[in-house]
């Protein structure tokens, strides 16, 4: 069809990029971008090889996906997160400022 991308989904998740700015997020194992999507705007599940609808870079639905679609992978993040939690040591909180 006219505008659509004839890769077929296994095409894709060979070709499947990660984050050019990864912010730490453990969500970017699972998802990733075409290599021709130079902005990163289009976000693609690596299980699935299909668009994963995201809000400004939001990992939520990103999240909210695996929950739904892969338990056995959401489950394996949430373990990773805890995880790292643990492994990171607790911020003091910011002085407070006087006037």
């Amino acid at each position: 069809m006219e505008g659509e991308d004839e890769t077929t989904g296994e095409d894709i998740g060979e070709h499947l990029v990660s984050k050019k700015k990864n912010n730490g997020s453990l969500i970017w194992r699972w998802f990733g971008f075409k290599i021709s999507d130079e902005q990163q705007k289009d976000v693609f599940c690596r299980e699935y090889t299909k668009q994963v609808l995201t809000k400004s870079s939001s990992t939520t639905n990103l999240f909210n996906h695996l929950k739904q679609c892969h338990k056995k992978e959401y489950e394996e993040c949430v373990k990773l997160r805890a995880a790292a939690q643990t492994v990171k040591p607790s911020q003091p909180p910011a002085p407070k400022q006087t006037t």
